[in-house]
């Protein structure tokens, strides 16, 4: 697993917020962390982001989290000072940021702000107990995964260790997301009917960044093409592009962002000529 350097260069604020949405700690086996812990733990089989807003906890926090906890940590004693850092699994998957809320055990959050590289941390000290780890994204309807590391040692920074970068495995959802038809297209897709996005590596893909990506609405597939899972070409914003119609590469065409999507197609396609408008949406937990 190649290392990487990953620099950082803002302070995070750190905010007091209110009772979490869901209060269950589920059966996460925590972290222990005791004087002089530094650890970090590779991008977990689970994704950060849900349905939560932020402002569900407090006004003050920023981003869309799961309804339980993704990571916990077990502080045996008060800790004057811990470093939790949470970043982006893989750069060549999605481009997206993520955002990280730890509640204490009384039930008080602290929560970050965005930083540059994909790296949110939060910092200062912790009180002996379970504290619980949420990981979520800025963007709505947005999953992605993500590495966790964590310090008592203040001169160490998120370059002092491995990168989060995950091992592609065949088979295996590196991208996700819930998709809503503003109208009906006959044969196509109904209104307001949901949509599941995915991209998955194959066994083909799996050097080279690319994704067989799929949209199902119900039992309908609408779109499924092979195609890059992240470029650095596209737009702020955009989480899939492919422009080409059936007649031209033998596929429809998928724009995709975070706020909306299109699927198009010429009338050598399946379904013939049509033109599908989504709304991006949040992703409900579970996650399929």
């Amino acid at each position: 697993m190649p290392n990487r350097s990953i620099a950082i260069s803002m302070v995070m604020t750190l905010v007091a917020c209110g009772p979490a949405p869901d209060a269950s700690t589920t059966t996460i086996e925590p972290i222990i962390v005791r004087p002089g812990t530094t650890t970090f733990t590779p991008p977990p089989p689970r994704f950060a982001g849900g349905p939560v807003p932020g402002t569900d906890m407090d006004p003050t926090c920023v981003g869309w989290f799961p309804s339980s906890p993704t990571d916990a940590l077990e502080v045996p004693e008060n800790l004057p000072d811990v470093i939790v850092y949470a970043m982006v699994a893989a750069r060549g998957e999605a481009r997206g940021e993520i955002t990280l809320a730890i509640r204490d055990p009384r039930g008080t959050f602290r929560c970050s702000n965005r930083a540059p590289d994909g790296v949110v941390f939060v910092a200062g000290p912790l009180a002996a107990g379970r504290h619980d780890i949420f990981v979520g994204t800025r963007t709505q309807g947005q999953e992605l995964r993500y590495g966790l590391a964590l310090t008592t040692r203040r001169e160490l920074s998120p370059s002092d260790f491995p990168a989060a970068e995950a091992e592609h495995r065949p088979g295996e959802v590196v991208t996700r997301g819930l998709l809503r038809a503003r109208a009906t297209v006959p044969g196509v897709v109904d209104a307001t009917q949901e949509c599941r996005v995915t991209a998955t590596i194959t066994p083909r893909s799996a050097e080279t960044h690319e994704s067989l990506w799929v949209v199902a609405c119900g039992g309908r597939e609408i779109y499924r093409a092979e195609g890059r899972t992240y470029d650095p070409s596209w737009d702020n914003g955009v989480l899939a592009s492919d422009t080409l119609t059936t007649g031209s590469d033998g596929t429809p065409s998928f724009q995709w962002d975070t706020l909306e999507a299109t699927i198009r197609d010429d009338a050598s396609g399946a379904h013939g000529r049509f033109s599908a408008e989504f709304d991006t949406m949040p992703i409900p937990l579970p996650a399929p």
